[in-house]
């Protein structure tokens, strides 16, 4: 035989052919020992191997240790060949811990026995809660945190956080791992879903003219509530002052808000005045007002100010900034008052001549005459020099006519009245001052003479003999000389009589 006690250490005693050897190792360890056993003749037969422990024969399982809870501790008795007896009546080599308590083992080898004892804890393992899987809005974050939180541990997120808290903007699988001071682990998943908001645009940032309003519209097909910057929970409002605008718009408890800057530019004021009259000759400065604008007169032109000459319908539009406005105003020219008395006349005997000048604006004239009338016409029935001042606003104007005594021709009624009012009751020819021979003779309608006379001074009273004629028409004719005509003149006509 031949044996190989696997001690290459000690040299030339690691191996022996003695039946009965004896070697001492080098160190402790354990060692695998090899035997060849040859037959006699020399032949060989088999090979055995077997492991020896070399040094103290001592037991340790280690020191008493804490496990976290749902982990399984390995206890191992370390000595081949020698048999073991577990606290539990099992004999492997090694024991599996998954309660609590103190374990031993027993340990014999030949006549050598060794034992240990351990003492087992188990620590709970950190127990929390993510929530439940839930769902938020887009665009909004959630604030993951376990309940109950824990002191002094150790936080791990899969999204490589180590704070006791994250917040999330996106939706996924999140999961935490809390590991306490004895590394026991405890952990949790959530899962965070999004939901849509309610889409909705006020637009751009605009700008309009003052007295204009913007409708702004955040309407959504199923939104549950609205809420305005002016307090209005309609879906759309007028925004009519300069302001920024918002709406907070809720849909399926999802909450999405817009915003919009809406500028209104004043309108200028532009006012050209009260509608006037001014005078002849006069003019007036029409101003826009609204410096840097630009202008649009009545006739095109486009400067800030128009010069007014003329009676007319004048009016100015002016844009300031892209907003307009317009105002208008009527011009009306008065004229001094004109008029003419007329040419110098002559006026005869129980004559009345009435003097009434034209004038083209007569409203709000004033009449002053020579003879302190002031009327706007005076009857004159005496010669002299009659003046009229004719006086407005605008000015006045002043004419005077020359009344002389005339050379006047016979003057014949067409109607008259004998009723005894002392006004035209008798029938005669009036004025012929330089009549000579005269002859009036008045007939009926049958051609009967009803009146006659030589005297121009005289006439019929109507009557015959005293008899009141009837009302009717009368014919009449007169035959005159005068002094700068010799040749007899003849007039003829009708007269009505009216009682």
């Amino acid at each position: 035989m031949e044996w190989d006690f696997g001690d290459p250490l000690s040299g030339a005693t690691n191996t022996s052919v003695s039946t009965t050897p004896l070697h001492i190792y080098s160190q402790q360890g354990i060692y695998k020992v090899r035997l060849v056993y040859y037959r006699t003749g020399g032949c060989f037969a088999d090979t055995v191997y077997k492991q020896v422990y070399a040094g103290p024969f001592k037991l340790y399982l280690g020191p008493d240790t804490t496990v976290c809870a749902g982990d399984t501790l390995l206890l191992h008795a370390k000595f081949p060949n020698a048999i073991n007896l577990w606290s539990d009546g099992t004999s492997d080599t090694l024991m599996k811990v998954t309660q609590p308590g103190k374990y031993w083992v027993r340990a014999t080898l030949n006549s050598c026995w060794a034992s240990d004892t351990i003492e087992v804890t188990f620590q709970s393992r950190p127990s929390f809660s993510l929530g439940k899987d839930t769902t938020i809005c887009v665009n909004s974050g959630i604030t993951l945190s376990p309940q109950p939180a824990f002191s002094n541990m150790s936080y791990s997120w899969n999204n490589g956080s180590a704070t006791p808290q994250i917040v999330v903007n996106q939706q996924g699988v999140y999961w935490l791992t809390i590991t306490d001071q004895i590394g026991c682990k405890g952990k949790d998943t959530v899962a965070v879903s999004f939901k849509s908001l309610p889409q909705f645009n006020l637009g751009k940032d605009t700008s309009l003219c003052e007295k204009n309003s913007l409708q702004l519209n955040a309407n959504v097909t199923g939104a549950t509530n609205y809420l305005w910057s002016t307090g209005a929970t309609t879906p759309t409002i007028n925004a009519s002052q300069t302001n920024i605008y918002w709406a907070d718009v809720s849909k399926d408890q999802c909450v999405f808000r817009d915003s919009i800057f809406v500028l209104f530019k004043p309108i200028p004021v532009v006012k050209l005045g009260n509608d006037t009259t001014l005078c002849e000759d006069e003019n007036i400065l029409l101003d826009g007002g609204n410096t840097g604008s630009n202008y649009q007169w009545q006739d095109n032109s486009s400067s800030q100010t128009f010069l007014v000459s003329k009676q007319g319908l004048y009016w100015a539009k002016v844009a300031t900034n892209g907003c307009f406005a317009a105002d208008t105003i009527n011009i009306n020219y008065k004229l001094k008052p004109s008029f003419t008395l007329g040419r110098d006349t002559g006026i005869c005997e129980s004559m009345t001549i009435v003097l009434q000048p034209v004038i083209q604006n007569p409203q709000g004239v004033n009449y002053v005459w020579s003879n302190g009338f002031t009327t706007p016409s005076i009857s004159i029935t005496q010669t002299g020099t009659y003046g009229l001042t004719a006086t407005n606003f605008c000015g006045s104007k002043y004419d005077d006519i020359v009344i002389s005594k005339g050379i006047c021709k016979i003057y014949v009624p067409s109607a008259f009245t004998p009723n005894n009012d002392g006004l035209n009751d008798i029938f005669r020819a009036r004025f012929g001052e330089n009549v000579t021979n005269f002859k009036l003779q008045v007939y009926d309608r049958w051609g009967g003479i009803v009146f006659e006379t030589n005297d121009i001074q005289k006439g019929w009273d109507g009557a015959i003999k005293g008899a009141k004629q009837s009302n009717g028409l009368y014919v009449w004719m007169i035959k005159y000389n005068t002094v700068t005509e010799p040749k007899e003149q003849l007039m003829k006509g009708t007269v009505i009589l009216i009682r």
